[in-house]
């Protein structure tokens, strides 16, 4: 009787998460969560990349500027109605950008805009931390990635390479890969049931919670760009860095920053990694070649805060020279002449650096 209570009381709950309600997320900065997130979060995605809102594909600079105003996901989303979905997390690379995109590769077309931010950084990581691949190509994500000869190389070779031990836990489309091992199915196992138990908890939560939340319904993709006053927006940029003591004293980084980090670190002086150079040049390619509307930002780098900032223009020429050849416009932060205040540390960008994103968005796509 016990156990055909709980198995009455498990059925709604999956059944729920099978009829997901399409819902507007401004940020995603994961794909992991429960069945019926998951679900939501790849609705989102998809419908996003159909051309019902411009797609922000970034790393951490998105997570990490929930509090800029002007943050492409909150200003274009509140101030020109622009709807916007930005998805970006901790070491978010080419690796894992053109895994995700690959995986929505059939919603991708000619009404599709994209804007991919690219964090120096990246392209000198030799391997995805599994931790960042887990949350971010979780089983539904992955598998299908397995019958696409152009990424599943990629993939295929991620996990061939990395130590089992690293990784918390496999798929099992994963296993395929790496070879069936019990502690690998009991890690498994236990990260679907907990995942279960907690599709249920929120299901019931939900059930007996007075006031309901409501979804964000999607906004009008149709909406038409209105005039900007930028040198407005730019000076409201420098008043928000102002209150944030963001000034030549912290050599233009935030006070918390400079003070855990007074003095400039040394870059790395290894070269790009070859890993993450394919997986960029292949993605341009695949975007190319579904004739999506994509531009690329090229994100700035404090050169207060490093020392042989220099060392990254290897990378840059390698990014640069393969946006030109297929004709993506793109807007380099790094190579500019560089703002004081663009950056909140040595890399993720401030509230006037975002300003100037922008705006080179909202010339793209106006």
């Amino acid at each position: 009787m016990a156990l055909a209570a709980v198995l009455v009381l498990a059925l709604p709950p999956l059944i729920s998460s099978n009829h997901s309600l399409l819902k507007f997320q401004p940020m995603i900065n994961t794909m992991e969560g429960t069945r019926k997130e998951q679900n939501e979060k790849m609705m989102t995605i998809s419908h996003a990349l159909q051309g019902h809102a411009i797609f922000f594909l970034g790393a951490s600079e998105v997570v990490w500027s929930g509090d800029e105003p002007h943050a492409i996901f909150n200003y274009f989303n509140q101030n020109l109605q622009v709807p916007v979905v930005a998805y970006g997390g901790v070491m978010v690379d080419s690796v894992i950008q053109y895994s995700l995109l690959s995986r929505f590769k059939q919603d991708l077309n000619n009404k599709t805009k994209l804007v991919l931010l690219l964090s120096p950084d990246s392209f000198f990581r030799p391997k995805v931390p599994p931790k960042i691949f887990e949350d971010n190509l979780p089983a539904d994500v992955f598998a299908p990635l397995l019958n696409d000869r152009d990424v599943a190389p990629v993939v295929t070779h991620y996990l061939e390479s990395t130590r089992g031990d690293k990784i918390s836990h496999m798929s099992f489309s994963q296993m395929q890969i790496r070879g069936w091992n019990i502690s690998d199915i009991k890690k498994e196992m236990s990260w679907q049931f907990g995942s279960f138990c907690d599709l249920v908890r929120d299901f019931y939560k939900d059930k007996i919670r007075l006031k309901k939340a409501q979804p964000e319904l999607w906004p009008s993709s149709s909406a038409k760009f209105e005039a900007v006053d930028w040198e407005n927006q730019r000076q409201q940029a420098l008043d928000h860095n102002k209150e944030r003591k963001i000034t030549a004293a912290t050599h233009w980084m935030t006070p918390e920053y400079f003070k855990a980090r007074p003095k400039p670190f040394d870059w790395s002086s290894r070269p790009p990694a070859e890993e993450q150079i394919v997986a960029f040049k292949k993605m341009i390619k695949m975007l190319h070649d579904r004739h999506v509307q994509v531009i690329a930002i090229v994100d700035p780098m404090n050169p207060w805060a490093i020392s042989h900032r220099e060392r990254y223009k290897k990378a840059d020429d390698i990014v640069k020279s393969t946006l030109k050849e297929y004709q993506v416009p793109y807007y380099d932060m790094y190579e500019m002449p560089y703002q004081n205040g663009w950056n909140k540390d040595y890399l993720h960008p401030t509230d006037l650096a975002w300003v100037d994103m922008d705006h080179f968005v909202y010339e793209q796509f106006k």
